[in-house]
């Protein structure tokens, strides 16, 4: 049950970062920002489609788990690979506007393939009584696919928005590179869920998972001390390179 309490603590988190998002997004509504929210409800949506499963165990029924876990892994990364695709739109809206739709519906075909080889080789999931931790055991062909579509697209977004921060001074820096770190961590912590064959290695994944989304929560709404909200449009000069301005800023 700690994988549950887990899941319980990610939805809490993530319906912050969206409330705040969403508040900022009412007094200043803006494309970037638009596309963090969609970023972060299908999260929110994934981690509860991993949740409902566990009421098999409440009522007693650890058989029914196993099966409802093993399609439950199949519905909740549909949500994921939504995700993943507003991640290419922040990118795209960021730094290649023109190709942000190709990017997304890239990213979108990737998940459409992905989820048929899952189904094709589904899971195996259990309860690991010792250490009261689900353990997903993902087929290896599926949790290297996963893996490789990931890191896809989170290595070229930790690049750009890390060389984005060296660049830039300010707000700007620190926002950057706070998004970059989330990613980065997330591009760890993500994929070790589909690798992951021991509890240890399970509730790392889990750890990293959450503190990368607070992260990358964070630095979506990041605007600097004394900053005004601005709209998050990328700006971009011959003499300077792209700068995701704020997404809508929240006041207390």
């Amino acid at each position: 049950m700690i994988t549950l309490y887990g899941f319980f603590f990610d939805i809490a988190a993530l319906l912050a970062i969206i409330a705040l998002m969403y508040r900022g997004y009412r007094k200043s509504p803006n494309t970037l920002t638009l596309y963090f929210l969609i970023y972060f409800i299908p999260y929110i949506l994934f981690f509860a489609a991993f949740a409902m499963p566990f009421a098999a165990l409440i009522k007693g029924t650890p058989q029914q788990f196993a099966v409802g876990m093993d399609w439950g892994y199949i519905y909740a990364h549909v949500f994921l690979y939504l995700s993943f695709s507003a991640m290419a739109l922040i990118v795209g809206e960021a730094f290649w506007k023109r190709g942000k739709m190709f990017l997304f519906w890239a990213s979108m075909v990737a998940g459409i393939v992905v989820t048929i080889v899952n189904i094709m080789y589904p899971n195996t999931a259990m309860l690991d009584i010792a250490s009261n931790v689900t353990l997903m055991n993902a087929q290896k062909i599926v949790g290297t696919l996963i893996g490789i579509y990931a890191n896809a697209l989170f290595l070229p977004t930790v690049i750009l928005f890390a060389w984005q921060g060296f660049k830039q001074k300010g707000t700007f820096r620190v926002r950057s590179l706070i998004l970059a770190a989330g990613f980065l961590v997330l591009g760890v912590g993500g994929p070790l869920h589909d690798l992951a064959t021991t509890p240890g290695q399970f509730m790392l994944a889990d750890v990293l998972s959450t503190v990368a989304n607070i992260t990358i929560g964070v630095g979506a709404l990041y605007r600097g001390k004394g900053a005004a909200a601005t709209p998050a449009q990328p700006s971009v000069s011959s003499n300077n390179p792209p700068r995701v301005d704020a997404p809508a800023a929240v006041n207390a």
